[in-house]
């Protein structure tokens, strides 16, 4: 059972990982009331096409990388445009209307199949499916492509300019999101490291694929970044400089975490070495805690705060590593803690490592 902190920390997860789906769903949710304004005023049932229009042309963005928005929107609205135009002479019959169906959806599984992600959003589609069963003539072709070019400017207004895409905070949510993700992650290895029951191993393969899942869409995330540094100016480019170097970062923390959890979790540990495993994971939970606290407490910061940062964490993990060390002569010749003992000094040496790529990121850009 998941006590209040976890229910919180589960919440925060799930709000920041899909911030940007939210957020796209409140876009598409005002620009379909402003298309509910236009009717209560026109009052003409045509007005519904607008809303399908306005609801596959917002959708078609949802996730869409920030450089390709408004290509994407553009991109639908020619689709759907085009394929409203064809669908004239395909409406004359029933028979017709089902071979242009037929040939939507070959279209939809190609688009799928080769993974083009700007052309197979099932919502474009919907238009001209809408379309081809209400029209009748070519006046009412034209009154379509014209309902469909005012919701693409209802929609471009409100996706594009109203509420544009921020693509700062919403990649640091992606990166905060990402180490509650790990927090979890390490609880169940830990669980799973001292109670290898059917629930814990069941609950450890869902964690481990979810954090593989977020290890992925980190390093899109990271391509996005890379890219917007290139275009942007010196300033911007600057504050996404910081940005990236956290995402590099932590990209390489969950590489270790994971390495490491990988070693320690095989394990069978007895009673008399629990403490000792049990603080590796403490630190394991101290760095990525840090890391979530200082993003969490800032919205913006420099080289400098992040510097502090990776060498502070760097401290703790020496510090924790030193207190194994002692226990050494304790327990020389004994193999069992020379492995728990390697994963310590593995997880100090990685954080070690992530200092030595903050510099040499610095000196490279």
């Amino acid at each position: 059972m998941m006590n209040n902190n976890s229910l919180y920390q589960q919440c925060l997860l799930v709000w920041e990982r899909d911030y940007r789906s939210f957020m796209q769903g409140v876009r598409t949710c005002l620009a379909l009331l402003s298309v509910a304004i236009i009717y209560f005023f026109v009052q003409d049932n045509r007005m519904m096409f607008m809303g399908v229009s306005v609801l596959g042309l917002s959708q078609a963005c949802t996730r869409s990388h920030y450089w390709r928005f408004e290509i994407n929107l553009f991109l639908a609205y020619f689709i759907s445009t085009s394929a409203v135009i064809f669908a004239y002479p395909y409406s004359k019959s029933f028979v017709l209307i089902c071979i242009y169906i037929f040939i939507l959806t070959f279209f939809i599984y190609i688009f799928m199949y080769y993974n083009i992600s700007s052309a197979y959003s099932l919502w474009i589609y919907l238009i001209p499916m809408y379309s081809i069963l209400s029209i009748k003539t070519v006046h009412d072709v034209a009154v379509d492509v014209c309902m469909n070019t005012v919701a693409l400017t209802i929609t471009f207004f409100i996706c594009a300019i109203f509420l544009r895409p921020r693509l700062r905070k919403e990649c640091l949510f992606e990166i905060k999101s990402i180490l509650r993700e790990l927090v979890f992650y390490i609880d169940t290895v830990e669980i799973y490291t001292f109670n290898k029951s059917p629930k814990s191993i069941k609950l450890l393969t869902k964690r481990r694929e979810k954090i593989f899942s977020r290890i992925q869409s980190l390093r899109l995330m990271m391509t996005e970044i890379d890219f917007y540094r290139q275009k942007e100016r010196l300033h911007h480019r600057n504050q996404l400089f910081s940005l990236f170097i956290v995402a590099n970062l932590t990209e390489r923390f969950l590489e270790s975490i994971v390495g490491i959890s990988i070693k320690i979790r095989v394990l069978d540990v007895p009673l008399e070495y629990e403490p000792i495993v049990r603080s590796i994971f403490k630190s394991m939970n101290k760095t990525n805690s840090d890391l979530l606290k200082f993003l969490v407490i800032r919205k913006s910061f420099t080289i400098q705060e992040l510097s502090y940062l990776y060498e502070k964490i760097y401290l703790d993990a020496l510090i924790e590593y030193k207190k194994i060390e002692k226990l050494s002569e304790k327990y020389a010749h004994d193999q069992l803690f020379d492995e728990i003992f390697s994963s310590a000094f593995q997880f100090k040496d990685n954080i070690s490592l992530l200092n030595s790529e903050f510099k040499f990121l610095c000196q490279k850009e």
